[in-house]
């Protein structure tokens, strides 16, 4: 059995829903474990409530976990502290974050002890995501490239995310290629909704001012009673102005803004829906993808993501996010006929058991750090 000790210093962990890695690390770790090796998270009590203790060492089914109690979550010092004394016990340190101050610090301690770090980036390297904050990121990408670059091993998700890393970190640096695995869930009882569902971040690099568009262009939309289901927390700036929009654009009685959903109804939210639709701008990988998939539900997917294996496995669509584009795509899916919709689902689950099961894929993770 391998002995390979992994420390997971990361912002919000699972029962959390506080960001995508909450649920990616854990499922990967709770794999690990089970395979032999041993896990330890240091984290915050961000996004935690109920029955989950605090600032004591807890033993559980994906590790040795603390939950820490911190008051100012972008600098956990806390957070940092516990990482520090736990650092000389280890031999790795799995680091989910670049922009996150804890993480250069803890990296920089890391390397002077001579640990091995794996460092995921989900995401922060592509030229969408460096668009936005540029003078606080700027500085953060210098000190990690003179200092890192060559020395830390990085994840991405995806092809296209290696390309991201190497144009920001330099040609020399080492990635390993690793997308999201996640403990895929039951396939629930289906009650078709009648409904396209978007389920994520209210944020303008997920284009949803397109996706609203592209429904008041498409002719399909249009002339059928399909409802158009936004969830996530839509209580922002751009949230409003995605109101604002629907009104204008005469379909707000065919939007709806659900606010944010997790757990059961999440999973039934996804179950019910004819189609998930992520048409960001740029995305990194998009774990709500394979949550849609688990239940059999097709996916609609813009070219500003990794989800090409959608085509080749007539599992969803892979398209450009322009509103016109994405009005055909509409067209053409809301007109389907109903035996090549129900093909789509059929495939749609043996693509997640396949290649996004964690326990189907574990193996792939323990040769990184074997």
């Amino acid at each position: 059995m391998p002995q390979s000790n992994i420390l997971f210093p990361i912002g919000s962990l699972y029962p959390s829903q506080a960001g995508g890695p909450s649920n990616s690390v854990y499922w990967v770790a709770k794999a690990l474990k089970a395979k032999g090796f041993r896990i330890t998270f240091v984290t915050t009590d961000l996004g935690i409530s109920g029955n989950i203790a605090l600032d004591e060492w807890v033993e559980t089914d994906y590790g040795r976990v603390i939950y820490l109690r911190t008051k100012i979550h972008y600098l956990p010092l806390r957070l940092i502290w516990f990482t520090l004394r736990a650092l000389p016990q280890h031999q790795f340190v799995h680091l989910t974050s670049l922009f996150y101050p804890a993480s250069l610090v803890i990296a920089f301690a890391a390397y002077i002890l001579g640990k091995k770090i794996v460092w995921g980036v989900h995401g922060e390297c592509s030229k969408e995501a460096l668009r936005f904050n540029r003078r606080i990121k700027s500085p953060y990408l210098f000190v990690i490239k003179k200092l890192f670059a060559n020395r830390v091993l990085f994840q991405s998700t995806s092809r296209a995310e290696t390309e991201d890393i190497r144009c920001v970190m330099g040609e020399r640096c080492r990635v390993v290629e690793r997308p999201n695995y996640m403990e895929l869930p039951a396939l629930q009882p289906r009650k078709p909704g009648n409904y396209l569902l978007y389920l994520g971040r209210f944020h303008p690099i997920k284009a949803l001012d397109r996706l609203l568009e592209s429904c008041a262009r498409s002719t399909a939309f249009q002339h059928s009673q399909i409802q158009l289901v936004l969830a996530g927390d839509n209580q922002n700036d751009y949230g409003n102005a995605l109101k604002n929009l629907a009104d204008r654009l005469g379909i707000a009685k065919r939007v709806s803004f659900v606010g944010h959903v997790e757990g059961e109804q999440k999973i039934q939210l996804l179950a019910d829906a004819s189609w998930l639709l992520l048409v960001s701008h740029s995305e990194n990988f998009g774990v709500t993808v394979i949550e849609a998939l688990a239940q059999s539900t097709p996916v609609i997917a813009s070219k500003g993501t990794p989800w090409q294996v959608l085509e080749t496995t007539k599992t969803g669509f892979w398209v450009h996010n322009d509103p016109d584009t994405l009005a055909q795509v509409l067209d053409k899916t809301l007109t389907m006929p109903e035996t090549e919709y129900f093909k789509y689902r059929l495939r749609a689950r043996t693509l997640a058991e396949e290649q996004f099961d964690v326990h189907a894929n574990v193996d792939k993770w323990s040769v990184v750090y074997e």
